[in-house]
């Protein structure tokens, strides 16, 4: 069994497809990575205290110019030029007020543990105003802010000055990214290409011959293929996400592994409110959201990642099982991904049953924050729920290819 396993891996690692998909993974982090790169760049150009400053004092200096050219149809009426000329002045004394906090924050000396107790403190009082005013579509913006003063609270009570994350690169906040953008789609994409032809590709004649003269069994034969096969998908891509993190932390460093990032969050329809439409607002179940290091959830997030690329193999493989060619196994693998992520994403008629489709979940980063939940407004959708999710997935898909190639008759 063992030395039919270390065969499987050796023809799965031989191909030129192999080589193929783990470049084209390659390429396109290194793009993902100089894109992030980019984007950093320009939210810092633009972003900048001083930046913001100039575009201030430029939009400032455009106000007073149409403060003095009052429009015509209110020349006639001094009254509502007064009143016209009175909003100006409010626009102005906004964007200096806006100006004077800017030019304070460049201060090295203001105590970034008092800015964040009145952040804090803000937060808490915007929430308290959406519970008074029963908004229910201020569901995303009270997640938000229970979230980010929970981060603030363990930043003060941990002793560790926050930082601009949208203006951050680092090796951290890079492979967060990372798996992200692979998963919306790549991911699942690149896995049914690299494993479609896992069984497939051996249904000629003079391979099925030398395996099946062989004194082994078909059962043994199948778990050898889906074993390697598994094995191979989840080490090249997380491989290649692992040398991406080693470049850019050497390269950009490492970042803050103790910086804190809130995952867990739970939701439930908080059946007191009615939104337009006649749906019910999302809210966070209290105490459901906790705070972890950000070296631990780079673990849960390579965990998890691991979890979906081997359902994403094992469903793959059961088509190759099913197919006795190849480039047919590949083409229904392919269209399978995109067509489920667009019929159960983008029809409400299947949306109810999309937490129970494997591949929709391929930013795993959103099931571990719990926010998957909320973009999808299903409460059912739980880090837990899912794993049983892929768990399923895996074991049915491979009963299923282990039944059907045990079973089917090869002719030779």
């Amino acid at each position: 069994m063992i030395t039919l396993f270390r065969i499987e891996t050796f023809k799965l690692f031989k191909r030129k497809k192999t080589l193929v998909v783990l470049i084209a993974f390659m390429l396109l982090t290194t793009l993902i990575g100089y894109g992030s790169y980019r984007d950093v760049q320009n939210y810092k150009r633009n972003n900048s205290p001083e930046a913001r400053i100039t575009q201030m004092e430029s939009i400032i200096e455009s106000i007073k110019q149409e403060k003095n050219n009052v429009p015509d149809n209110l020349k006639n009426d001094k009254d509502a030029a007064d009143k016209y000329r009175a909003q100006m002045d409010e626009q102005i004394q906004s964007l200096q007020s806006e100006i004077t906090t800017l030019k304070a924050s460049q201060d090295s000396t203001i105590d970034w543990k008092e800015t964040l107790r009145q952040r804090i403190k803000s937060n808490e009082d915007r929430m308290q105003e959406i519970k008074n005013s029963r908004d229910g579509s201020s569901a995303d913006e009270m997640s938000y802010l229970d979230s980010d003063t929970s981060l603030n609270k363990y930043l003060l009570e941990h002793d560790i000055k926050p930082v601009d994350t949208a203006g951050n690169f680092d090796a951290f906040s890079f492979i967060t990214l990372l798996v992200s953008a692979l998963g919306e789609v790549f991911l699942a994409i690149g896995i049914a290409v690299f494993a479609a032809d896992m069984v497939s590709g051996e249904a000629s004649p003079p391979t099925m011959k030398l395996l099946l003269t062989q004194p082994i069994t078909r059962g043994k034969v199948i778990f050898s293929k889906f074993l390697s096969i598994n094995i191979a998908s989840v080490l090249c891509i997380v491989g290649v996400e692992i040398i991406g993190f080693l470049m850019i932390g050497l390269f950009f460093g490492f970042g803050n592994s103790g910086y804190p990032v809130a995952v867990g969050a739970q939701y439930k329809f908080d059946t007191t409110q009615m939104m337009q439409g006649g749906s019910y607002p999302l809210v966070v179940v209290a105490g459901s959201r906790y705070i972890i290091p950000q070296w631990e959830y780079i673990i849960r997030l390579i965990l998890m990642q691991s979890l979906y690329i081997v359902a994403c193999t094992s469903v793959v493989f059961l088509i190759s099982a099913l197919v006795k060619n190849s480039m047919v196994s590949m083409g229904i693998s392919v269209v399978s991904v995109i067509g489920t992520s667009i019929l159960f994403l983008g029809y409400g008629v299947f949306r109810s049953l999309a937490r129970f489709v494997y591949v929709i979940f391929g930013n795993v980063g959103n099931l571990i924050t719990g926010q998957a939940a909320l973009n999808m407004r299903s409460p059912g959708i739980t880090l837990g729920s899912s794993i049983i999710m892929f768990i399923v997935w895996i074991i049915v898909s491979y009963i299923t290819a282990h039944i059907v190639f045990t079973k089917k008759d090869i002719l030779i």
